[in-house]
């Protein structure tokens, strides 16, 4: 078992670059797809022994396997790795809503992430599907101003009751008021959360939220928060009137949808509204000095049931408190389990460092041996050597002293007379075949035409460069272009851009000159380079050459 401090190498076929959250269920790393160099998030259950957790885990994948939306993460691959479930998931890029609602936007920009969320709560609704856990948190806001909702681990459908143990799955500062009386979680229940997230958005914080979970469950059942556009006159009282009709506590008052929402915020229009600064509430103690407080009815039956309400709210509270207690002690046996295996682990290691630093010391006794052996014997071979070739001079000296004395022994021979006979010319000449001569094909002359260049003035014209070879360059390749320059220009250097900015995911490594007015320009394209054009440009006599336009592909 990996340990949740420990980041893997790699979880299936994803190597893992990163971590980007830690939460009560698992953990959310940075990975890249090997085959197409993307970025992914994958998600890991911690433990498969929690078998509540591990069917919310299952029921995650199920429900975002069952919808597809511009406005819902997107899920890629299901797996198991080392008997663990994971879910690899669309890298989102940008803030966590709860980080964004700090910062100061206009309406427009608020505008455009509730119309999203609208959107996606809207088609997950008309799937049957209820996500139960809309926050902040659960809410990703992309550089381009759009939202994306993610987290369906607790997602369920509309006939499916949600039990006191499942009220801790939920966020509470996030949840209807009638999840504590009811067990029945319905799309009232989520415009509700829907409402509340609005409200915060355009508040800056929640109204509901305290320090302690009684106080803030107590707030939620019994205060009514001050409408927004009286926190903030630049909030529309249209848009302010029907955030507050989602906040009804009774949910039979309350939209069962988002549509009513959507439609208040389609209606504001007006730049002059749009463009307005929505910054966030930093006193929130003035803001509570002006909430009501809902009263309770006359009616006897009416009391009873806002205390059995109080008194079931203080059950949960204490059951949590048992909960949490429970899965702190499971998690610190996990964690000494963990501990004892990662020292197994240290020791296994320890011992099998020493068998192989004895076998390498072994091997390293043995090679001296052979070395010591092979200069014996190569000794050897020379003295063989030296003795063979004494014996060779010894034979040819004794060869030459013999053939001497041979020589001397033999009588001289009469010199041979010897008469020239007379040949008769031929009557008919000899045929002589013609002789061809090979003559090598002339080369041919480069015609390439001469560029003559205007005087180089302010106003001068830039130079256009050519290319002899393919723009085109793969991520995490090196690539040679052949770049023609015309007569008489002089790169001092090349700069790789995008737009009028430089590109660095694209490095010249080499510039090498060639013949006949050429340059070899060698490129490498990151692997994570981002695909599409951009341009080369030359440098001369403190003038630009025109971009040699180039791309970047898979």
């Amino acid at each position: 078992m990996t340990e949740q401090s420990e980041q893997p190498k790699k979880i299936g076929r994803f190597p893992i670059i990163g971590t980007l959250g830690v939460g009560g269920m698992g953990v959310v790393y940075l990975g890249q797809d090997p085959d197409i160099g993307r970025k992914v998030a994958i998600k890991v259950l911690h433990t498969t022994g929690d078998k509540e957790a591990l069917e919310r885990f299952k029921n995650e994948a199920r429900t975002m396997g069952e919808i597809s939306h511009p406005n819902i993460v997107i899920l890629l691959e299901y797996g198991i790795d080392d008997n663990k479930p994971f879910l690899v998931m669309e890298y989102l890029d940008g803030l966590s809503l709860e980080k964004w609602i700090n910062q100061t936007h206009t309406l427009a920009e608020h505008k455009k992430v509730l119309l999203n969320l609208c959107s996606a709560i809207s088609f997950a609704h008309r799937k049957e599907i209820l996500h139960r856990d809309l926050k902040p948190g659960n809410v990703q806001v992309l550089p381009s101003g759009d939202a994306k909702l993610l987290d369906f681990g607790i997602a369920t459908g509309e006939d499916t009751g949600l039990t006191a143990t499942g009220f801790f799955i939920g966020t509470p500062k996030y949840l209807a008021p009638e999840i504590l009386q009811e067990t029945t979680h319905t799309k009232t229940s989520d415009s509700y959360s829907l409402g509340l997230l609005a409200y915060t958005m355009l508040c800056g914080s929640n109204p509901f939220a305290t320090e302690t979970f009684e106080a803030t469950m107590t707030r939620l059942l019994t205060k009514i928060p001050v409408s927004l556009h009286k926190i903030n006159p630049n909030i529309p009282v249209d848009l302010s009137k029907v955030v507050d009709d989602y906040l009804e506590k009774d949910p039979e008052k309350r939209p069962n949808s988002p549509k009513e929402l959507q439609m208040a915020l389609e209606l504001i229009s007006k730049p002059s509204v749009l463009q307005k600064k929505i910054v966030p509430s930093t006193d929130s103690k003035d803001l509570r000095s002006q909430e009501k407080t809902v009263l309770i009815g006359e009616s006897p039956k009416k009391n009873l049931k806002w205390l059995a309400l109080t008194a079931l709210l203080m059950v949960v509270v204490a059951v949590g408190f048992v909960y949490k207690n429970h899965v702190e002690q499971i998690k610190a046996q996990e964690l000494a389990q963990l501990e004892r295996a990662k020292q197994e682990r240290i020791e296994q290691q320890k011992l099998a460092k020493q068998k192989e630093r004895a076998k390498q010391e072994a091997l390293a006794k043995q090679e001296q041996i052979k070395q010591e052996q092979a200069k014996q014997e190569d000794l050897a071979r020379q003295e063989e050597r030296a003795r063979q070739e004494q014996e060779r001079i010894q034979q040819e000296q004794a060869k030459r002293e013999e053939l001497a004395k041979q020589k001397a022994k033999k009588p001289k021979k009469k010199p041979v007379k010897v008469v020239k006979t007379p040949v008769k010319e031929s009557v008919e000449e000899e045929y002589k075949p013609p002789v061809i001569v090979y003559q090598k094909p002339k080369k041919k002359v480069n015609t390439k035409p001469v560029f003559k260049l205007p005087e180089l003035t302010p106003n001068a014209n830039k130079v256009a460069l050519k290319t002899r070879s393919d723009t085109q360059i793969s991520r995490g390749t090196t690539k040679s272009i052949t770049v023609e320059l015309p007569t008489g220009i002089t790169i001092d250097k090349f700069k790789v851009m995008r737009g009028l900015s430089e590109f660095n995911q694209v490095e010249i490594r080499k510039i090498k000159d060639l013949q006949d007015s050429l340059i070899q320009v060698t490129l490498y394209a990151q692997s994570n380079a981002s695909m599409g054009d951009f341009s080369l440009v030359g440098f001369y006599q403190n003038k630009k050459t025109k971009p040699l336009l180039m791309e970047v592909t898979l």
